[in-house]
């Protein structure tokens, strides 16, 4: 239904096609996955992808543009809540005095929330990507190790465990370890 129309007057913004021009002689005449609100026929705003490239007359000059633009707004609408709910989760996380981490099979810390970072006097950001061995190097961290191992290999979690850190003397922490599956519904991580 486009056939003919000049796409300039589908852009939500002039400026917006600007950019998709400006992108266009930037990758030499062509363009992939393009993302900008276009408005449809009907007045709606619709976010689109658009691949172009430049059409050449017989002398080879631009004679203009063509290409396809595909409707992306579910797949916008999703990444924007799925935005919104992990911020609000690591809000929510950030915010809880108890320690809450994500690791992988292998120790690594996924997520660090922000007690668990304070407590070890770190960043959050300096844990992440670590195995739990480098973070805690005493017989703690071995034991937090052996207990996450065993839920990896069972899939069972361990609920109000006692732990004593050999790192804090005297202390007793309750600890829960939670297996998380994968998308196969493998256990692949565990939070704790």
């Amino acid at each position: 239904e486009a056939i003919g129309q000049q796409m300039a007057d589908f852009y939500v913004k002039p400026s917006d096609r600007d950019a998709f021009l400006a992108e266009l002689e930037k990758g030499g005449g062509s363009v992939r996955d393009y993302e900008a609100p276009l408005r449809h026929r009907d007045g709606h705003e619709v976010w689109v992808s658009t691949n172009a490239h430049y059409h050449l007359d017989e002398n080879g000059e631009i004679g203009g543009i063509e290409g396809t633009v595909r409707d992306i707004t579910d797949r916008r609408l999703i990444e924007a809540r799925l935005r919104r709910q992990t911020a609000l989760m690591t809000t929510l996380l950030d915010n809880l005095p108890a320690h809450v981490s994500l690791r992988d099979h292998e120790g690594r810390f996924l997520f660090v929330n922000q007690s668990l970072a304070q407590a070890n006097g770190v960043s959050k950001e300096s844990m992440v990507g670590r195995r739990l061995n480098e973070v805690f190097d005493d017989s703690g961290g071995g034991s937090w190790q052996d207990l996450s191992e065993e839920v990896l290999r069972t899939g069972r979690a361990i609920v109000n465990h006692e732990f004593r850190p050999s790192r804090f003397p005297g202390q007793t922490f309750l600890v829960n370890v939670l297996p998380l599956p994968d998308d196969d519904g493998d256990v692949g991580s565990v939070l704790s």
